[in-house]
């Protein structure tokens, strides 16, 4: 006996499959095993010349936990509930959009920059988390000034040159005349 599904349930996986769904989903939509999806997807990639995309931009038979799949998948939600080490997947143009919208545009460019990277960096390591950031703009601008020499005021030509032994700003200025 050949086990043969209904050509409706048939077009419903291939729509779902056009639609970038899981594999798992679609088994369960459908209500077939997700061996059988997985047999009509060899199916339908064999009959299309261009790969199906998923939202996120990658290939749909991507790995990887984009938050299309996140936000679909309340088992991939409850298994990251109580995880504080772990945060949500950020695309990262999203992550730098909104530390972008969050930077006061009176900063100077180099120090958008700075301040910008400093972020990403501190959310990479998991210094803070992705929801934090607009609490912590602040503090991140603070760190990034304290890195730069320019404090945007008089500088006096008796101040020492950091990392010198008391050489003055004074004494690098050239001049073909004595001064005291």
């Amino acid at each position: 006996m050949v086990n043969i599904l209904p050509t409706q349930k048939i077009a419903r996986i291939k729509g779902l499959f056009e639609a970038a769904t899981s594999s798992r989903e679609i088994a369960s939509i459908v209500k077939v095993s997700p061996i059988t999806v997985q047999r009509y997807f060899k199916i339908f990639r064999a009959e299309r010349s261009t790969p199906v995309f998923c939202p996120c931009g990658k290939v749909a038979t991507h790995h990887e936990w984009c938050n299309y799949r996140f936000e679909r998948s309340p088992a991939r939600q409850q298994f990251m509930r109580g995880r504080p080490f772990v945060q949500r997947v950020v695309q990262p143009e999203e992550l730098l959009l909104k530390i972008s919208s969050l930077l006061p545009m009176s900063l100077p460019a180099h120090i958008r920059d700075d301040v910008r990277q400093e972020i990403v960096l501190a959310v990479l390591t998991g210094e803070i988390r992705y929801r934090e950031i607009g609490s912590k703009v602040r503090e991140f601008i603070s760190r990034v000034f304290k890195l730069h020499p320019a404090r945007f005021g008089p500088v006096s030509l008796d101040a020492i040159v950091p990392g010198t032994d008391n050489l003055r700003l004074i004494d690098t200025i050239e001049s073909d005349r004595p001064h005291f």
